[in-house]
């Protein structure tokens, strides 16, 4: 699992600085619904390289997060309710 300075450092990635190709597609990645949310999360931050900067499709996406909650709780949250999240991408 990426720590907290990886995790700065790639939230501070800009946007501008990608290209698309450069990007993991987010319907390119699985995750195995059976593994607990610390495996989900790990398998997750292994496969979408940076979890703030990513595509989906043709549309670059940067994520972020307000209020006090922290990355690690607001994806686990996500992946916790996985069923939900992968209706709402389609």
């Amino acid at each position: 699992m990426l720590d907290s300075f990886d995790l700065i450092m790639l939230r501070n990635v800009a946007i501008a600085d990608c290209s698309k190709d450069s990007l993991v597609d987010l319907h390119d990645v699985k995750i195995v619904t059976q593994k607990s949310v610390p495996e989900k999360m790990n398998d997750y931050f292994e496969q979408i390289k940076n979890p703030y900067l990513f595509k989906v499709g043709d549309v670059r996406v940067k994520v972020s997060f307000g209020g006090n909650r922290s990355f690690t709780d607001a994806l686990g949250a996500v992946i916790s309710n996985g069923a939900n999240y992968q209706t709402s991408l389609g």
